[in-house]
């Protein structure tokens, strides 16, 4: 299924447990995706970068800093890719030797990896900023696409066995969901209603917005004449 994180097409409390990894950074409303997340799972794992790991090498593609504390989710909105114009531009992590070693002896120490159930915990220390440039980058950035992967490039033994691996994974999905009915954790994004499927479209029941259903994978973000 290819969608907006923060419009899941999914139904209420369809999914036992969502792995949301290096996603939350990239949201501009990041209320918008953590309630979205709380919406449409019963439990789930949240993975990003920390606070720290962004001061010391922010990313142009994030527009969030985030820590955990006490078991809740601090969210810091940045007003522009390098939040810090100090730290943020001394390449801290790549530059550095030893702090390049610290970050991949004790990834721990510069990531977010929250589990959580029922119920996310955040709190957002800047709720009035917008983060909304981000968008302009996102638009400018040719990647985003369902077929994209930032290995494409990579060769050696790393991406053999990711190859081997992805295969293998493939195969176990399909055997699992023989029998699965993707239609029933669907629904329309723009109303909740129900989906019926048609002719290369899925077609809400009840506000008649249609979306493109090609080669089995429906793709929401993009809204079409239903037929009459």
């Amino acid at each position: 299924v290819f969608g907006d994180a923060s419009r899941m097409p999914f139904k209420d409390k369809a999914f036992d447990f969502i792995v949301a990894s290096h996603i939350l950074e990239h949201m501009a409303e990041p209320e918008e995706f953590l309630n979205e997340l709380q919406r449409v799972g019963k439990a789930g794992y949240i993975e990003t970068p920390n606070a720290i790991f962004e001061r010391l090498f922010p990313y142009d593609i994030h527009c969030l800093e985030i820590i955990e504390h006490d078991g809740c989710l601090h969210i810091h909105k940045k007003q522009k890719p390098v939040e810090d114009s100090f730290l943020g531009t001394k390449n801290m992590l790549a530059g550095n030797a030893p702090w390049g070693r610290l970050m991949y002896e004790k990834p721990h120490m510069f990531h977010v990896r929250y589990f959580w159930s029922d119920e996310i915990k955040y709190q957002i220390s800047n709720p009035d900023v917008s983060a909304e440039w981000i968008e302009e980058i996102n638009a400018q950035s040719e990647a985003g696409e369902s077929k994209d992967c930032h290995l494409a490039d990579n060769s050696g033994w790393r991406a053999w066995g990711l190859t081997i691996l992805h295969w293998w994974q493939k195969q176990m999905r399909v055997r699992r969901l023989k029998n699965f009915d993707l239609l029933s954790i669907l629904a329309c994004p723009e109303c909740g209603g129900k989906l019926k499927a048609k002719t290369e479209l899925l077609v809400c029941n009840s506000c008649t917005a249609a979306y493109p259903y090609v080669d089995g994978i429906p793709e929401f973000t993009t809204v079409v004449a239903a037929p009459l």
